[in-house]
């Protein structure tokens, strides 16, 4: 008897020392707060701003984003004054110049331009169609190809009709997060021609052929977030030849614009100014331009 007791006992002692050993842990108080969650890198908003088309100039790529849409619309007045042994000849024309682009897809843009002389004689007077690869994208350094064909007709009693093709690099710089080096441009409404042109190389094919070397440069200053000023030079070397006959003109172009640009609710605007002046180094041949538009892009 006293063996079954002990037996009992043994048993009891081994079954409590299993059971002790599977409770679970104690859970810690419900005061106790859980532990906070690992801090997240909020990239939505650098990755907008990153990309933004909207914001400062200086910081916008060269192409739009795939999908965005730009219309444009300007007045050039153009007025050229001429020496001759009778005196200086002056006259004085304007147009209106329509425009668009789009993004096809990342770093690539697609856009037109059809302009209209307004006076002296309403009519037709270019029609040009562009792309445009922005093979370096980045914050600091951008570039891009790009390739303009259009057509020019010249009105009056000579009136004329010639095919042209440009050849273009525009890239931008930023030195600091006011100042930028820049040369030629993305947008469409720009000099596109031998003289002043924005394009590398430009050709001009109809009764007299053109060939025009343009080498473009500039400054971009960044004086407030919705406003900005651009300063742009360079060199242009034209080579005419018509009837047998070949000419040479050199010219040092400069250009003054000013550049605003407003968000309305998802909508930019971008209303400007530009002064340009052909600068003929050869000649008294004085061409200026003045250009008021506004872009506007979705």
């Amino acid at each position: 008897m006293r063996f079954v007791r002990s037996i009992v006992c043994v048993s009891s002692l081994a079954l409590g020392s299993v059971a002790y050993a599977q409770d679970p842990q104690t859970p810690p108080p419900e005061a106790t707060p859980a532990p906070a969650p690992a801090p997240t890198k909020d990239t939505g908003a650098a990755a907008g701003a990153a990309g933004s088309y909207m914001g400062p100039e200086i910081n916008r790529p060269l192409t739009m984003p795939q999908g965005g849409i730009e219309g444009e619309l300007a007045i050039p007045i153009q007025r050229i004054s001429v020496a001759t042994p009778i005196g200086t000849v002056s006259s004085t024309g304007e147009s209106m110049a329509l425009a668009g682009r789009y993004g096809i897809m990342p770093n690539l843009n697609a856009g037109a331009m059809l302009a209209f002389e307004l006076n002296p004689d309403a009519n037709f007077s270019n029609f040009l169609v562009n792309g445009e690869y922005e093979f370096m994208p980045g914050s600091m350094m951008m570039a891009a190809g790009r390739v303009d064909i259009g057509v020019t007709h010249t009105g009056g009693m000579t009136s004329s009709n010639a095919f042209d093709l440009g050849l273009g690099v525009p890239f931008k710089y930023v030195l600091t997060p006011m100042f930028a080096f820049i040369s030629g441009s993305q947008y469409n409404i720009v000099p596109f021609g031998g003289i002043g042109g924005t394009d590398i190389l430009f050709f001009g094919f109809g009764d007299s052929t053109t060939i025009g070397l343009n080498i473009p440069v500039g400054i971009l200053a960044q004086v407030h977030p919705m406003f900005d000023v651009q300063v742009r030079t360079g060199f242009s070397l034209v080579h005419q030849s018509a009837g047998g006959v070949s000419t040479d003109s050199k010219f040092v172009p400069l250009n003054f614009d000013l550049i605003g640009n407003l968000n309305m609710g998802g909508v930019g605007i971008d209303p400007y100014f530009t002064l340009g002046i052909a600068g003929s180094t050869d000649d008294y041949t004085a061409l200026m331009t003045f250009l008021i538009g506004a872009r506007v892009h979705l």
